[in-house]
């Protein structure tokens, strides 16, 4: 079998048992027990105040430990977006999201990037026995999750769909934008080059939280500047690494000095879980090349088991010593039929299944290793 080998993220035995040893780890490696909460009858305004003094992007709404909804910076930027004059006594009751998604802290965390990318959720309260006991974010899982795919370029997985808003329009405008679009953030133009970006904590901190009128606050006060952008050459490890150190959640890409895109947390996540799947299927077709290969050989092993049977009785005749040659090569081929047909496929293709996957041959190499 002929496997494709990947200059940025190859199939390897390593990969496999990384993989592996990444699909036993639960939430609990990677959650934050310090979870900030909120009362159900909070107005938005003092909970908005509340997460930019405690640096957060969430605050979960409970009553007596038990999760009643969640409040987030794109909770915030629709509210400011469709903003009216009675807006400051909106209330969490009014404004966060409920119901909400919980988990268990035993949930792989693999399945909770998947339930996240489904789901379109950037963040889960995590409950033991329906009280809350910690959150984990998209930026806990993708921290993890990029050390399985760090080569590969962002040009292949930033987000094409690039919202940009020109630098002399209200914030008003912007967060419409973001809030129909389903989006975290703008990038600003000037004379249409970049120069900033608007995202939703940018919203929170310096609009909401300093009440100001995001109808008479222009983007140009507000946004995020200078902008932190990576080339379209960067790798994700590259841009992971200089989203954390910079402590932020996406970076424009540039190429010859024009925005192509917005690689974020969620666009990272996405590509290292498709990155995954295909490691997984590569794997599941190199233990089905050497299933395959195994009930081959078996057969083959069978015939000249019974052709030297066959011919023994002759050679006895006119050949003694060959025929006790050829009796030892019956017994040795016997015990190795013995031993393959005892061995399920299934654990032929766990042993043989690393090699296979960096190695053209060596499904048979594997094989031959087990009878021989």
């Amino acid at each position: 079998m002929e496997t494709m080998m990947r200059k940025d993220n190859p199939t390897t035995p390593q990969m496999g048992r990384l993989l592996s040893r990444f699909r036993q780890l639960t939430i609990s490696s990677v959650m934050s027990s310090g979870v900030v909460t909120a009362e159900i009858d909070e107005t938005v305004l003092s909970v908005a105040k509340k997460m930019v003094t405690k640096g957060i992007s969430c605050v979960v709404v409970a009553e007596d430990e038990r999760v009643r909804g969640i409040f987030t910076e794109r909770d915030l930027v629709r509210w400011i977006a469709y903003a009216t004059d009675d807006s400051g006594h909106v209330t969490m009751s009014q404004q966060m999201s409920s119901p909400v998604e919980t988990i268990a802290l035993s949930a792989p965390i693999l399945d909770v990037a998947e339930m996240m990318e489904a789901k379109g959720i950037k963040r889960f309260p995590v409950v033991a026995h329906d009280k809350l006991i910690g959150i984990v974010t998209q930026t806990d899982i993708t921290r993890g999750l990029v050390l399985l795919s760090p080569l590969r370029s962002i040009s292949k997985i930033i987000s094409g769909d690039l919202a940009t808003v020109d630098a002399s329009q209200a914030v008003a405008k912007a967060a419409r934008i973001m809030s129909d679009r389903h989006i975290s953030s703008v990038v600003i133009l000037r004379n249409g080059f970049p120069v900033g970006i608007l995202t939703e904590e940018d919203v929170t901190k310096r609009v909401v939280a300093a009440e100001r009128d995001p109808v008479k606050t222009l983007v140009v006060q507000v946004m995020s500047s200078p902008l932190h952008w990576v080339a379209t050459t960067c790798s994700i490890l590259s841009a992971n690494q200089k989203m954390s150190a910079l402590g932020i959640r996406r970076l424009v890409v540039m190429d010859k000095g024009q925005a192509r895109g917005v690689v974020s947390q969620t666009d990272i996540m996405r590509s290292v879980r498709a990155e995954l799947e295909r490691v997984d299927a590569d794997r599941m077709a190199a233990g089905s090349a050497i299933t395959e290969s195994v009930q081959q050989i078996r057969g083959e092993v069978v015939e000249l088991n019974a052709l030297l049977r066959s011919r023994l009785s002759e050679l006895e005749r006119y050949d003694p010593d060959g025929a006790a040659d050829i009796t030892g090569r019956i017994d040795h081929i016997a015990d190795a039929l013995e031993r393959l047909q005892a061995l399920p496929d299934s654990e032929v293709r766990q042993q043989s299944v690393d090699q296979a996957s960096a190695h053209p041959g060596a499904a048979a190499d594997s094989i031959s290793r087990i009878v021989g």
